[in-house]
């Protein structure tokens, strides 16, 4: 007869007493003994079904039961699958940050990654095709670099090489969300064609690449084309709102 076995929270695999064909049997009897009839045809097709369902309820009984002793549902001997952002919560945290701060944070890094399709390489920064994104901190004006947290790469913790204080004619072409270089960055080295979402209103930029580089700012369809000075220049005040394509150079 058939005999189920699970993972016991002693962490070894046991046998459990428990046969389901000898259940079903045991109440096909008990519901002749109650009846004392003869079945007929139909009472036997309607019973047959019943055991049927018997059968799967009782496998399903034991299937969640193991589940939960397997999967810690219920007290499990297995280890609880590790959140992803773990690490940059930490980063978060050392950087001073709230955990209901923290997960606007994350919520706001999610949102660039859905879109951009890059790496997270710390609580608020993304590597992407091209760009790098830094994320200003919940009620902070200006983004910043945070402390590195502990098990984090060098190459993680990334300044503004547009504003970090590096001499100029860096080699990049920063994008800023808000004025004055206010708000999440957007920071482009490479040339080619780089596509921004949903920004609107007024932002800044500054272009700090190899003297002379002149960077194009565009719709989608060509009908809106902005061209920068060369380098070295920025602006304070800059409409976003026709921009969808960046052309650092």
């Amino acid at each position: 007869m058939p005999c189920v076995r699970f993972f016991s929270q002693a962490g070894s695999f046991e046998d459990l007493d428990l046969s389901l064909a000898r259940i079903v049997k045991s109440l096909a009897l008990e519901r002749n003994d109650t009846h004392g009839r003869r079945r007929d045809t139909h009472s036997k097709s309607l019973e047959k079904g019943q055991d049927m369902l018997i059968r799967s309820a009782l496998t399903g009984v034991v299937m969640a039961g193991t589940a939960t002793t397997v999967f810690g549902l219920g007290g499990s001997a297995l280890a609880a699958t590790p959140t992803p952002h773990a690490d940059f919560a930490a980063q978060a945290k050392s950087a001073g940050l709230s955990s209901a701060r923290a997960d606007v944070l994350q919520t706001q890094v999610d949102g660039y990654l859905a879109k951009y399709h890059g790496t997270q390489i710390a609580a608020n920064k993304i590597s992407a095709k091209g760009m790098y994104i830094t994320v200003a901190l919940p009620d902070e004006k200006y983004a910043r670099t945070l402390p590195a947290a502990s098990g984090m790469q060098p190459a993680d913790v990334w300044q503004d090489k547009c504003l970090d204080g590096s001499p100029v004619y860096s080699g990049w072409f920063c994008l800023y969300k808000g004025q004055t270089f206010q708000g999440d960055v957007l920071s482009m080295y490479t040339c080619g064609n780089h596509s921004i979402y949903g920004w609107y209103n007024n932002g800044s930029w500054v272009n700090d690449q190899s003297r002379g580089t002149v960077a194009l700012l565009r719709s989608a369809n060509w009908s809106y084309t902005f061209y920068t000075p060369g380098s070295y220049a920025s602006s304070t005040s800059f409409n976003w709102t026709p921009v969808d394509v960046v052309h650092p150079c």
